[in-house]
C-alpha cells in the first residue's frame, strides 16, 4: 500500500515501521480514455491499495524480513536514505525553488518544485529536462571522462604507458551506475544507462561505440524487466 500523511515522526528513516489508523482505497483508473491508468501501473509496481493516515502515524518496531528479502530491504532503505539526505543538502545549500530543481536533477525527487516553476517549464517545452534520462547520463559521463583525461594529461609519462582512455571510460561507467541508483532508477534512466554502458564497454574492449546495438540492448532489457512501462512504445519506435 502507498499511504500519505500530513506529518511524519521525528527521526523516522527509510525502512522504519509506523502504525496508525488509515483509509485504504483501490488504485483509480484513468479519468478519461487513454489517460494515465494508475491502477495498471500500481499492479505491476506491486501496490494493492492507496490511502492516507487518518491521524499522524507513530513509529513502531517491525520484525525483519526473512532471508534475502532482508538484505534487499536494507539496500533499498540505505539508497533511499542517501537520496533523501542528498536532496536535503542540495535544498539547504542552494535554497529556494532553485534548490528543489537541483534536487530533482540529481536525485529525481521532484515533489518540492513549486507549481509555478513546473508550469513555466511546461509552457517552454522544457519539463522533460527534470526527468533524468539520456541528457543527464551523457553529461555525467562526459564530465567524468573529460576530467579524467585532463588529469591524466598532467602526467604524460604515465599516460604514454597506460590506456588512460579506458581508465576514464571505466570511471564514467561507475559514476553513472551510482547516478542511476541515486536518481531512483526510473525507466528512462535505466534505458539511458544501458545505452551508455554499452558504449563505454565498447570503448573498454576496443569495439565500435556508436552503433544501433546500444538502443537494441537497452530496448530488450527494458522490455524484459518492465514491459508495462509507458516508455516501451517510445523505445520501440525509436
Amino acid at each position: 500500500a502507498r499511504l500519505s500523511t500530513r506529518s511524519i515522526p521525528a527521526g523516522l528513516r527509510p525502512g522504519d515501521g509506523v502504525e496508525g489508523l488509515v483509509r485504504l482505497m483501490t488504485p483509480s483508473g484513468p479519468v478519461r480514455p487513454h489517460a494515465y491508468d494508475f491502477s495498471f501501473e500500481s499492479y505491476f509496481d506491486g501496490l494493492g491499495a492507496v490511502g492516507f493516515f487518518m491521524r499522524d502515524p507513530e513509529p513502531v518496531e517491525i520484525e525483519p524480513l526473512p532471508g534475502a528479502r532482508q538484505w534487499v530491504q536494507r539496500i533499498s532503505s540505505t539508497l533511499q536514505g542517501l537520496r533523501e539526505g542528498l536532496a536535503a543538502r542540495l535544498r539547504e545549500r542552494v535554497g529556494g525553488a532553485e534548490g528543489e530543481v537541483a534536487a530533482a536533477l540529481i536525485t529525481g525527487m521532484r515533489g518540492g518544485i513549486p507549481e509555478a516553476y513546473n508550469e513555466d517549464l511546461r509552457r517552454a517545452g522544457l519539463a522533460h529536462v527534470l526527468a533524468i534520462s539520456g541528457l543527464h547520463m551523457a553529461l555525467a559521463a562526459f564530465t567524468i571522462i573529460g576530467t579524467a583525461r585532463l588529469g591524466f594529461a598532467l602526467f604524460p609519462g604515465f599516460s604514454s604507458r597506460h590506456p588512460v582512455r579506458k581508465y576514464a571510460a571505466a570511471a564514467a561507467l561507475l559514476v553513472c551506475f551510482f547516478y542511476l541508483l541515486v536518481s531512483g532508477s526510473g525507466v528512462a534512466a535505466q534505458r539511458s544507462f544501458l545505452m551508455l554502458a554499452v558504449m563505454l564497454l565498447a570503448l573498454l574492449f576496443d569495439r565500435a561505440a556508436l552503433t544501433m546495438r546500444n538502443l537494441a540492448v537497452a530496448a530488450l532489457a527494458v522490455i524484459i524487466t518492465t514491459p508495462h512501462s509507458r516508455h516501451v512504445p517510445q523505445i520501440i519506435a525509436a
